[in-house]
């Protein structure tokens, strides 16, 4: 190690010796990615050459079909590739870029017959990173990735017809058989409650609540406990919402303030997700009006308020419906299973035109100008925990924020 690498490696880390470089250190590949992710990252100063970086992201083509190219590159290798190794942070990364940046992998990455593949690994990691409550840096890129893939229409529809056998992974209640939907509106409702008792992270929720409404618009033969969650959910945003209101009044407070204002959205919000249901899909969907039957009385306490007061009208209009037909049946003592087929006998003769009808939820993301806030200290930390370059440890403070939970996990394994 003699000569101008060697020099300059000593002058840019002048107290890391040779005894303490990694004996194994990463593969080329994994450092490239690092570097990559790093100067895509820091383009959002205006520095035209930074930009090139991203704009080389954007110009990749599949390089099936084509002549060679250099900004050709073969996209069913780099999707299985992803699929493999998406647990691995700098891949969630690369995929979250070539998401938004490139048209033409997003397309190709949309129209895979296979959905289930990438969706069940970004809904198990969900899953156990919000029960761990660790790494929520890696949670923000995989919601922003699903609320990506939730602004198609056709594979919000597909995945409504895929259906997924039991997965040991999700232990909140044994499902022997969901659909790929369904299961991810399951997961993103865990997430959500965790937050709003927990992390109280606001884009948490309205990542998730976004996404929720973008499937909304296709969901069909919705699962049992998923028409539970979902109305369990308008139950604890309700009640909150209510909570804190009452609390503003008395202490003399603006009904407009901060948490009673997200809390308002919140509950409108999921008031929205269950028209936009019940308006487009009613016919299909009868295990959500026998939940809606069985939580009535949630609904009636905001019947006369002014900002819910015609949401509120439909679902009324749905249980009124729905709970006459059962009362003529005149059954004395009805099952669940025989209040469920009187539901989908009636939901078949149900009037067209009974519901006010919204516009369709719809919610796209778009990168914030400062995204490189989060983006750039996140790919730095990623480069500290590789330990593979000297650092101060008096200046690596900066960078605590996204490094805390690789020292819990560490701490964990020690306990095991």
């Amino acid at each position: 190690m003699t000569g101008v690498v060697y020099n300059a490696y000593s002058y840019l880390f002048p107290s890391r010796s040779s005894a303490t470089l990694p004996s194994d250190p990463p593969p080329i590949a994994e450092r490239s990615l690092l570097i990559l992710l790093l100067l895509s990252v820091q383009c959002r100063v205006p520095d035209e050459k930074a930009k090139n970086f991203r704009e080389g992201i954007r110009s990749l083509r599949d390089a099936q079909g084509m002549e060679e190219s250099d900004m050709a590159v073969p996209f069913r290798a780099l999707y299985q590739l992803i699929c493999r190794q998406l647990p691995n942070e700098e891949i969630c990364l690369i995929l979250y870029l070539l998401m938004i940046e490139n048209e033409e992998f997003r397309v190709y990455v949309l129209s895979r017959l296979d959905p289930e593949i990438l969706i069940l690994q970004i809904l198990r990691l969900l899953y156990d990173g919000i029960d761990g409550r660790t790494n929520y840096s890696q949670m923000y890129i995989l919601l922003t990735i699903l609320l990506l893939f939730s602004q198609d229409e056709v594979f919000n529809e597909n995945i409504q017809k895929i259906s997924i056998s039991y997965q040991p992974w999700f232990t909140e209640r044994l499902l022997k058989s969901v659909s790929l939907g369904g299961l991810t509106y399951l997961v993103l409702i865990r997430i959500i409650q965790f937050n709003l008792s927990s992390h109280r992270d606001v884009y948490f929720h309205t990542n998730c609540l976004a996404t929720m409404a973008n499937l909304g618009n296709s969901i069909q033969d919705i699962h049992p406990y998923v028409a539970q969650r979902l109305v369990s959910l308008f139950d604890i945003v309700a009640k909150r919402y209510q909570k804190l209101l009452k609390k503003a009044q008395q202490q003399g407070e603006d009904e407009n303030s901060d948490a009673v204002a997200i809390y308002g959205d919140l509950v409108c919000l999921v008031l929205e997700i269950i028209n936009s249901v019940l308006t487009r899909r009613l016919n299909s969907n009868p295990e959500l009006i026998y939940s809606l039957l069985h939580k009535k009385d949630l609904f009636t306490q905001f019947q006369l308020h002014p900002r819910f007061a015609e949401l509120i009208a439909n679902i009324d209009n749905v249980i009124s419906y729905f709970h006459a037909r059962i009362s003529e049946a005149n059954l004395k003592s009805p099952s669940a299973e025989e209040i469920s087929e009187l539901i989908e006998t009636a939901a078949r003769t149900w009037p067209p035109g009974r519901l006010k009808e919204f516009p369709d939820l719809k919610f796209q993301y778009e990168e914030e100008s400062e995204s490189q806030d989060f983006f750039c200290p996140y790919v730095w930390a990623l480069i500290y925990r590789h330990t593979w370059i000297y650092w101060d440890e008096d200046k690596t403070h900066i960078l605590n924020d996204y490094i805390i939970h690789e020292e819990m996990e560490a701490s964990a394994e020690q306990v095991v």
